[in-house]
């Protein structure tokens, strides 16, 4: 039997890779833009690489991506041809973004490699700031630190005191009446009660957490009526958490208080229809050795809904804590939480987690 030797010369393999390589080639006359000073308010700032195509294929361009969403680039989406010019614009944003930058701009095209990348820097000069940066928050023509006076944890044997600066932005004096409907574990008081253009006032609130009855978070709106022509009403937000108030106790009365405990803390629907409305329970016990008292149960948002068949456990008691979902307006994986509230000084709140994939209903259609 013959046996037949097929030798390939070196040169035959050179010819054969070089045909198998792309002979479309960027050909850029700089990967590098250096910006210099920059000022931060005088924003967006572009530069155009500009490249010729030395190949004798059109290059194409399928994607470029920068290091960064400060940085925005665009290309020629058109094959460029050999001989031809073709650019990739870069984009980017200097507000909010003082000091030196380096980014990169990352394009990938039918060449040899398949990416090339681009790279501009400089340095930015902060701009001057003013009254819209010292308060973000504009209520017509009064600016704030904040829309929201955030108090924290309160205990609900203490008075705690929160402020926060304003600031008259327009040219009238602005004068405030006292505030609509607070309730009556809430003071505010506004210094002065006549702001002038351009001056910084202060808003000064007050919560007597003996007199609040909604235990764990809670964030209201109120409405502060003012002379204010633009804006005659300004509405903010209070949000506090309401939290009880342990002694320090010994070892001994420690080993006396009640104790909260549950057979599992997490629950998972699996698959469910969107518009279904599930439901489970999770067993709460009192390990301890005095009353429980269930003070609170707080969802995460109005599709779920927590409650305790008791509230009032004696040592070594149980009962259900009946926890709902309604998946309607919901899709994909989703996740709530229930917290529990309860007078257990080792454990004051507890978070329960239930979990489903809300899988889209396909409309129906009517026969004809």
């Amino acid at each position: 039997m013959k046996r037949i030797f097929t030798f390939l010369s070196p040169l035959f393999l050179v010819t054969q890779l070089a045909t198998a390589q792309t002979n479309a080639v960027m050909n850029f006359e700089k990967s590098t833009h250096d910006f210099g000073n920059i000022k931060e308010e005088g924003g967006p700032y572009e530069y155009t690489f500009k490249f010729v195509n030395t190949g004798t294929e059109p290059v194409v361009i399928s994607n470029v991506k920068a290091s960064c969403g400060c940085t925005t680039p665009s290309w020629s989406k058109e094959p460029v041809l050999p001989g031809k010019s073709g650019s990739i614009t870069a984009s980017y944003n200097s507000m909010g973004r003082p000091g030196k930058f380096t980014k990169n701009i990352t394009v990938t095209s039918n060449t040899e490699p398949a990416t090339t990348t681009l790279t501009i820097n400089g340095e930015v000069t902060p701009r001057p700031k003013g009254p819209a940066d010292w308060y973000p928050n504009k209520m017509g023509n009064l600016r704030s630190e904040s829309s929201t006076l955030s108090f924290d944890a309160v205990k609900n044997n203490e008075s705690k005191t929160k402020e926060m600066k304003i600031y008259n932005n327009g040219k009238e004096p602005i004068k405030f009446l006292e505030p609509k409907d607070l309730p009556k574990w809430l003071t505010l008081t506004i210094e002065p009660k006549e702001l002038a253009p351009e001056k910084e006032g202060k808003l000064k609130g007050t919560i007597a957490g003996d007199k609040k009855s909604e235990w764990g978070a809670e964030t209201i709106r109120i409405e502060i009526p003012t002379s204010d022509s633009e804006e005659p009403i300004k509405k903010m937000f209070i949000s506090s958490t309401l939290e009880e108030f342990f002694p320090p106790m010994t070892d001994e009365q420690k080993a006396k208080a009640p104790k909260i405990s549950f057979d599992k803390q997490e629950f998972d629907f699996g698959k469910i229809k969107a518009g279904d409305k599930v439901k489970t329970e999770f067993t709460l016990t009192n390990a301890g050795k005095s009353e429980l008292i269930i003070r609170h149960t707080k969802a995460s948002c109005g599709c779920t809904a927590g409650t305790p068949q008791k509230n009032n456990l004696k040592p070594g008691q149980s009962t259900k804590v009946d926890v709902t979902f309604d998946s309607t307006g919901k899709k994909g994986k989703t996740s709530n939480t229930v917290t529990v509230i309860a007078n257990d000084p080792s454990t004051p709140s507890t978070v329960l987690k239930i979990s489903a994939e809300v899988e889209e209903v396909a409309p129906t259609t009517g026969a004809k």
